[in-house]
This record gives structure tokens, sequence and C-alpha cells, in this order.
């Protein structure tokens, strides 16, 4: 029986050769950054660790003369892929600016000898050499790692350099796109953010006949307290980053068995983790399902007289609620924040008619900055599809 050929499923017309495979080493220079923890200062020359790939993170600064010193062992150039090797694995950046930096251990250091390094940067993010780098990694070690000598030993496939070219240029093209969508993101975060600032500082106003008013949330709220009993409600977890299904954000139910104790959340009710070990509480509409079950130790309310979306917005954002509760620590280390807390503090509430205006605002926001958001994950989702179908 033949070996089946080394080709993709989907490729480029014109291009029927075999792909090949070889060692990283074979193809690459392959170094890593000091492992040395350097000298920092206020300013002098960037310094890259792992984190600043990952998240954007600003680097830190070394001092001219030390950076001098590290690049004669290893010096990044235009071009050249950093890879994350400690900490967090395989994430790799291709270098395209000119500004000299030092990187430290954890980012090896990709030079390429005989490939396309764009090619070979989006060959990393596959599927394919993920579980190869992952299998010759310390997974137990902490924090994981892959050493250098392994990393050497991580075999590539490729094609030959004219079609390399071509899929990194193709490729290329829907980073772009991504970038662009994520910068509109983040345009629009800011703006947001800005905006709930002049709000609330009533900087910005919808309705000036009235003055806002100082007003007990007690006022404003009522206890939900109806059990699940036996009724098989989906669970949901309330998070700092929003209500989900608990099967969808953990990709499985971590509840406990007997959920008959559990709290039920109707449709367009709110409810939040009462407990905090930074004094950060994020208050949650739960939109997803009519019915759903929450732990017990999750309060729920619905509201009295006042816009959901405006109440909302006010608890998550307001600095006026957020130094009431800072103040609500009690020893130890964590914030509790009850309900019958909660119902004591205060909020400053404008008109009804103000309320809707500004509800209506951050809505025409959130939509906005929704539809961005399911753009970029259509543009991921479509990447990644085309990396299973057009390597091998």
């Amino acid at each position: 029986m033949s070996e089946e050929k080394l080709v993709p499923k989907l490729r480029f017309s014109g291009f029927d050769d075999e792909w090949k495979n070889c060692k990283l080493q074979e193809i690459c220079k392959v170094q890593d950054g000091t492992h040395t923890t350097p000298n920092y200062v206020d300013e002098g020359v960037p310094f890259y660790s792992v984190e600043t790939i990952t998240s954007d993170a600003p680097p830190k600064f070394i001092a001219y003369e030390e950076h001098e010193t590290l690049i004669k062992r290893c010096k990044p150039q235009f071009g050249d892929i950093l890879l994350t090797r400690i900490g967090t694995l395989a994430k790799s950046k291709v270098i395209d600016w000119n500004n000299e930096f030092s990187i430290y251990v954890s980012l090896a250091l990709l030079s390429s000898i005989k490939i396309n390094n764009y090619y070979l940067n989006q060959y990393i993010q596959t599927e394919t050499y993920q579980k190869e780098f992952l299998k010759r990694s310390l997974l137990l070690a902490v924090p994981q790692k892959i050493n250098l000598k392994d990393l050497n030993e991580t075999i590539v496939k490729f094609p030959s350099i004219k079609e390399q070219e071509k899929i990194a240029n193709f490729f290329s093209a829907i980073d772009k796109k991504i970038e662009l969508l994520d910068e509109k993101r983040k345009s629009y975060l800011d703006f947001k953010r800005y905006l709930m600032q002049q709000i609330f500082a009533q900087k910005l106003r919808f309705d000036e006949t009235e003055s806002w008013k100082i007003m007990k949330i007690d006022s404003l709220i009522s206890e939900y307290k109806e059990k699940a009993g036996n009724n098989n409600f989906p669970v949901l977890s309330s998070t700092l980053s929003g209500i989900y299904l608990q099967s969808d954000y953990f990709d499985k139910n971590v509840n406990s068995e007997d959920t008959t104790d559990y709290k039920i959340v109707p449709k367009g009710y709110f409810t939040y983790r009462s407990m905090s070990d930074t004094g950060v509480f994020r208050f949650n509409i739960q939109n997803i399902v009519e019915k759903g079950i929450i732990s017990p130790a999750y309060p729920v309310f619905t509201t009295n007289n006042i816009n959901d979306i405006f109440l909302e917005q006010y608890l998550n954002n307001s600095s006026f609620i957020k130094r009431q509760i800072l103040t609500l620590k009690e020893g130890g280390t964590r914030y509790a924040l009850g309900l019958n807390k909660f119902k004591k503090l205060k909020i400053e509430v404008p008109s009804i008619n103000e309320q809707n205006e500004i509800a209506s605002c951050f809505e025409t926001v959130n939509n906005k900055i929704n539809n961005i958001y399911k753009e970029l994950n259509f543009v991921n989702d479509f990447k990644k599809g085309l990396l299973q179908q057009m390597f091998v």
C-alpha cells in the first residue's frame, strides 16, 4: 500500500508538488533571549518578554549599554519571528518594526535560513504544529516550557518557496482584516468608557430640566427568592465579563448534583457574585434564557421604577457606587456584598426620561461593539478553518 502524499486539502491552482518536512533547526536559526534578569530603567531600549507578545503589554526598558551586550548573543532583526516558549506556549509574532530591542529567555528568536518567515508564522498557528510543540514541551513544569533543544527538534511541513509566499500573502491579508477590526473594537470601547465617564459625572446631559437625585438602592429593587426545586432549568454563571450558560462558560457543568436549592433567575432579572477579592463586582441582567438557575450565594433581584439598562451601566461603571463598595471590606482579604449591604448603598438617579435616553445611547454603542465582535469572531473562525485546510 503506497503512502499518502504530503499535500493539503485546499490549495492554490498551479501547485501540485508534494510538501516536505524537516526539523525547525534545519530551516531556521533558533536562539533564546538572555537568561539573566536585566537592570530595568525608566527610559532606554525596550526589553520584550512573553507578556509583550501575548497581551500587548508595554515593554520594560534597559540601558543602551546592557542592550549592546545582549545583542552580541541574540539580536532580533526585522522579519524574524518571536516565539513564546516559557509560561504561555507557542504564540508567535513576526517582527514588523525596525526599532531595536532585546528579549528575555522566555522568548525564542527564529531567523530564517531557507523558509519564508511569514509562512512559518502562519504554520506555527496550525493545529498540527501546536500539537507537535506541546508534545515536546514540559507541561508539568512550573511554569510550562519547551527547552531550546526540543524546540529545534519540532517538525515543520512546507511547500516550495513560491507556494509559501502565496500562502503567506493570503493569510497576511486576513490578519490585516483582523487587526483593523480589533482596532475598531478598541476604539469603540474607548469611546464607551469616555461616554460613561461624562454621563455619570453629569457633564453630558440628555435632560437638564431636572437634577439627578440621590436614592437608596433599597427603594429601587426587590429581591427574588424562588428556588429551583425539581425544575430542570439551565445553570448560569455570572462573571466579571457577563452572564453565560455554565455549560458554555466552562465547556461543562461544574455545579453540584443537587440544584434544588439554587435560585431561579428569570429573563430580565439581575444577579451578581456577592464575594470579590478585588472589590470589583459585576451586576448582570439575565437575557439568555426565559429562566435559568444560579448558586444560592448569588443574590437575584428585579427593579422598581428605574430603567434596567441605565441601572446596569451605573452599577458597573459609576465611581460614586464603586467608592461606597470599597468601604465595605471587613477584615480578611475579600470583599462581601450581600443583598442587605447592597440595598444600603446609594446611587444618583436622573429623571426617567433621561434614564431612557442614556439607556438608548448605551444600547446603540453596545450593539455596534457586539456587531464588531461578531465580525471579528467570523473572520477568526474563517482563518482557523483555512489553517486546517491549507496546511499539511
